[in-house]
């Protein structure tokens, strides 16, 4: 974003430094349905980006157990993807953790 000068426009002078690469993992633990994967890939999507990590793993014939680790991703928009996630009928839960290290 630029600043127009002749307008008297300082509002970028006092704007908050960029903030460096964060990673936030959340942990799914979901129903071992075969269209696990896809509900919530398609939750992912939102994010319009690709996640750094993914890894599915089925823990008992029942459970299934999702590791996914963003990059860049704001402590808000990972509340948000939890909340999303929480709301899928196979979620059982979905924990965040942010800032990791990658």
């Amino acid at each position: 974003m630029t600043r127009d000068v002749y307008a008297g426009d300082q509002d970028l002078d006092t704007a908050p430094a960029a903030q460096t690469a964060s990673f936030t993992r959340i942990t799914i633990r979901a129903d071992a349905d075969p269209d696990v994967l896809l509900r919530i890939a398609a939750v992912l999507n939102t994010l319009n980006s690709a996640p750094h990590e993914f890894h599915l793993q089925r823990e008992s014939p029942d459970i299934a157990r999702v590791e996914v680790l963003l990059k860049d991703c704001a402590e808000v928009t990972g509340n948000l993807l939890c909340r999303k996630l929480e709301q899928l009928t196979c979620v059982v839960t979905a924990e965040r953790r942010h800032p990791v290290d990658a």
